[in-house]
């Protein structure tokens, strides 16, 4: 026998505690982040140069067409882009920029969704 009753016990107990989960590390609501325009400045991002106005227009496209499919429409009509005197030069960039933030506002969604769908089961399989 290489060990005493006690030290039995005690690694009995560690294998044990080897196969639970470490539940100090739970992700929370707050770990999450919504994507912000300072996101922008990571990225080097031309909207993030330039003006106060400018990067208004930015947020109100981003909330008007707040979704990839919206984004891809408004690639194949940029009149709004046009009538908002966005520069023909800086279109390309400002839809990739804008189909960024939606794609993450998108993932964002989907990650608060599994979140609330992950709580509703532990509470009803709690009752």
């Amino acid at each position: 026998m290489c060990c005493n009753a006690n030290q039995r016990v005690v690694k009995e107990e560690n294998d044990k505690n080897k196969d639970i989960p470490d539940r100090g590390k739970k992700r929370r609501k707050s770990s999450i982040r919504k994507p912000k325009l300072l996101g922008m400045r990571q990225r080097e991002s031309v909207i993030f140069n330039k003006t106060e106005n400018q990067l208004e227009i930015f947020e109100n496209l981003l909330n008007l067409y707040n979704s990839p499919k919206d984004v891809i429409n408004l690639k194949n009509n940029p009149e709004p882009l046009i009538k908002l005197g966005i520069d023909s030069k800086q279109f390309s960039t400002i839809l990739e920029e804008l189909y960024f933030f939606v794609q993450k506002s998108e993932q964002l969604k989907e990650a608060e969704r599994r979140i609330k769908d992950r709580k509703a089961r532990k509470k009803n399989g709690n009752k």
